[in-house]
């Protein structure tokens, strides 16, 4: 047995027969999924970490 999952283990723990099939199943998300979703009320459209500081248009005519 050690033979067949010798090339698709990634770590030194063997892959579970479910993991292995749940991983050979699954399709990829692709990286524009979460932006169909719309924006519920209160919520900001950009996460908090990927956010830009609001510069206006006086302050921005300054620097």
């Amino acid at each position: 047995m050690t033979a067949s999952t010798e090339g698709t283990q990634a770590s030194s723990r063997p892959m579970s027969r479910l993991a292995r099939k749940l991983a050979e199943t699954s399709e990829e998300v692709p990286a524009t999924a979460g932006l169909s979703l719309p924006c519920l009320r209160g919520d900001a459209a950009v996460p908090p970490t990927k956010g830009l500081p609001v510069v206006t248009h006086e302050e921005g005519a300054q620097g």
